[in-house]
């Protein structure tokens, strides 16, 4: 039996000039499980510091977004999703907290959490559960609002 893929295209709303993001949710998981051995591993999300931006470039295979734009601006949150006791970056998200709601930004998981050979199953998931809780935690019923794409 096939599983079923949800794929969500997000536009980065700030910085248009950039393309667009395809995140895929290839599963929803409540660990991040290794392609390869099955094995689940616990996670967690922490706040990107100015660290972090160095090692989230296109040397490294990231897209180049301007990641380090969301820390400079008050009301957004860029949060990195870890495998627990791991400091390698799985995944990225940004939300900004606005008058009732909170809006997702940007999300892009990491280049080997990408394709058919990826690294963890879960990612997408993860990445979107992240803008869920802040909304949760706002106590906004956990609904996040972002931009589909046109295309």
């Amino acid at each position: 039996m096939e599983k079923e893929v949800l794929l969500i295209k997000i536009r980065n709303n700030i910085q248009l000039h950039y393309p667009e993001i395809d995140t895929l949710i290839d599963e929803l998981t409540p660990c991040l499980i290794q392609s390869i051995t099955g094995e689940t591993f616990s996670t967690e999300v922490k706040p990107v510091n100015k660290l972090d931006l160095k090692k989230i470039n296109v040397i490294n295979g990231w897209n180049p977004f301007d990641w380090g734009i969301y820390l400079e601006r008050p009301n957004f949150v860029l949060k990195k999703l870890l495998v627990k006791n791991d400091d390698i970056i799985q995944g990225l998200v940004a939300y900004e907290i606005k008058d009732g709601w909170v809006e997702l930004n940007l999300v892009e998981s990491a280049p080997w959490n990408i394709g058919t050979n990826k690294d963890f199953i879960g990612v997408g998931g993860h990445l979107f559960a992240i803008a869920c809780k802040a909304s949760f935690d706002l106590g906004l019923k956990g609904i996040p609002l972002f931009m589909r794409s046109q295309s």
